[in-house]
């Protein structure tokens, strides 16, 4: 140190032998000086290999590289750093090593006494890794204490930082699972699975929270619920509702009293999880959106009305499936695990009473969450999360866009023609105003009624989003000392938000056309006023991207125009 020199590994490990021969009469405090010293250089170390091999993608060698480190700082009772295992994790090449050094780490906090019977889940996908029951012994670290002079079911702001702090092992192991999390994210990683899908992958992930019995923060289930947002489909609906139980209790395992000290200090749902929770769900699923007093999620209480109309499939190709290669196969039975099942809506009829079953379950969730009363930040001190509180209007928009489209994200006009199921009637609706042909997504499910509620609802939800931004202006230009000061807190919807209300507008505006002939005059009439309404609607939307919010939405004006 004294000469600048830069230790390799050779020589830290030949220091380390020093030390494990070092007399007695060195004395403890020498021996715990030297020993924190020589753990600090072999993470600096450990770290500097990540950067090095990790950017030449020499994965399987920094992989044994890294093993040795752990072993080396395993002997002197410590293990790598936090910021080490993220950087190591945001290098990992393949899906199996991922799960199997993100178990090494988790297995790191295992005390040496417990390491032969702590009771574990093997995940046999990769061979060894196994899943270390990391509350059944408590050995992380965790007050057991609640903060003093809190009150019941809080604490206070200028506190909650400090006292989240004293979760410093469950703090630490949210952070490499989310460095874990957004990797395959990011980057398409290698795999031997036979399913190396989303879905798939987030399952494994669920499984390590839940086996491991860790406090889980917001930013690593709003992540997860990012990727049940974003899939293609809805078949992560029962995992949707399990990570968001999970957030919301704030572990899988009642490990009390460590979870309800934990959420004294940490928002188990705030608008990132509740948002895309919305989002990510089906809406015309038989289970509640919101959580009843017993922490679960009920069902609805009446089924959907069931129509004996035919599918909505295209008369022209009503045997038409999809093959892996991407072409169309007439009749007989489709390839096995090549051919995209078309989920049969055709018995089922989506009615106004089911919309508002449906809808009124969303607003308690909202409600119950209170992540819009904006007073209650200005009495706590509690600085508002702008982009938190508008993703929750966002997660309703998306509902329902989902509702009425019946599709997370409509299909490309070449996936519908694919499928043999693009609208191609010449007199059909699915005509621009130039007269070219569009794609639409028309369904027989859908009623003249449930399409009226869900406008209502749609109306109601850019009403209440206009309250909630005039309110968060009023209260910020009402806490700002000086008076020439300009207030800084500026809330404006998300793109996403923004774009799904001119979606469902734009798409009901067709249904609207598509279903005036097939009523009589009373349905004619019905269908023409709620036409009006739709139509005056999305002229405001458009009217408004165009020239409210600093032009942040001029694009999807320009888009129309």
């Amino acid at each position: 140190d004294l000469l600048g020199a830069k230790p390799d590994i050779a020589v830290v490990e030949v220091l380390h032998t020093v030390l494990d021969h070092a007399p007695v009469e060195a004395g403890s405090t020498w021996f715990e000086a030297k020993r924190m010293k020589l753990i600090e250089q072999y993470d600096q170390l450990c770290t500097e290999e990540v950067a090095k091999l990790g950017e030449k993608g020499y994965g399987y060698l920094l992989a044994s590289q890294v093993a040795r480190y752990r072993k080396n700082i395993a002997s002197l009772g410590g293990r790598l750093s936090t910021l080490t295992w993220k950087q190591y994790m945001s290098v990992i090449p393949t899906v199996e090593q991922l799960f199997e050094k993100l178990a090494n780490f988790l297995q790191d906090f295992v005390p040496k006494d417990l390491a032969a019977d702590f009771p574990r889940t093997e995940m046999r996908f990769t061979g060894t890794t196994a899943i270390p029951h990391l509350y059944r012994h408590n050995v992380l670290s965790r007050p057991t204490d609640a903060p003093e002079g809190h009150e019941e079911g809080s604490v206070a702001y200028s506190d909650r930082h400090e006292y989240r702090s004293r979760f410093a092992d469950d703090l630490a192991i949210n952070e490499v699972m989310l460095s874990a999390l957004q990797r395959f994210i990011d980057v398409p990683l290698e795999t031997k699975l036979p399913r190396s899908d989303d879905t798939a992958l987030l399952l494994l992930f669920e499984k390590f929270v839940k086996s491991s019995g860790i406090l889980i923060t917001t930013d690593l289930a709003a992540q997860m619920m990012e990727v049940c947002k974003f899939a293609t489909t809805f078949a992560n609906e029962a995992a949707c509702q399990r990570i968001f139980q999970i957030a919301f209790h704030g572990a899988a395992v009642p490990t009390t009293p460590y979870r309800s000290n934990w959420k004294l200090a940490e928002h188990g749902v705030d608008g990132r999880v509740l948002g895309r929770f919305l989002a990510a769900r089906n809406p015309w699923g038989n289970v509640q959106f919101d959580i009843n007093s017993k922490g679960t999620f009920a069902n609805f209480s009446s089924s959907l009305e069931v129509s004996n109309e035919p599918a909505a499939a295209t008369e022209a190709s009503p045997a038409t499936t999809v093959t892996a290669e991407g072409s169309a196969e007439e009749g007989g039975a489709p390839k096995a695990e090549a051919v995209k099942k078309e989920s049969n809506r055709s018995s089922v009829l989506f009615t106004a009473a089911a919309v508002r079953e449906r809808w009124a379950s969303v607003k308690r969730a909202v409600d119950n969450s209170e992540l819009l009363n904006l007073k209650d930040y200005a009495e706590s001190g509690e600085p508002i999360d702008v982009d938190a509180v508008m993703e929750v209007f966002t997660g309703q928009a998306c509902f329902l866009r989902n509702m009425f489209l019946e599709e997370r994200y409509p299909p490309t006009e070449e996936l519908l023609r694919a499928a043999g199921q693009l609208n191609t009637d010449p007199d059909s609706y699915g005509r621009g105003a130039s007269g070219s042909r569009k794609v639409t997504v028309a369904s027989r499910s859908m009623t003249i009624e449930a399409c009226k509620e869900i406008f209502h609802n749609l109306h109601g939800l850019k009403r209440t989003m206009d309250m909630t931004i005039n309110e968060a202006t009023n209260l910020s230009a009402t806490t700002v000392a000086d008076p020439d000061e300009e207030s800084t807190l500026v809330l404006v919807p998300d793109l996403e938000c923004w774009e799904s209300m001119l979606l469902v507008s734009k798409h009901m505006l067709d249904f609207l056309l598509s279903r005036r002939d097939q009523s009589g005059n009373a349905g004619r009439q019905a269908s023409d006023e709620l036409f009006k309404e739709v139509a005056a609607f999305r002229h405001e939307l458009l009217e408004e991207s165009r020239s409210k919010y600093g032009g942040r939405f001029k694009i999807l004006w320009l888009q129309e125009m």
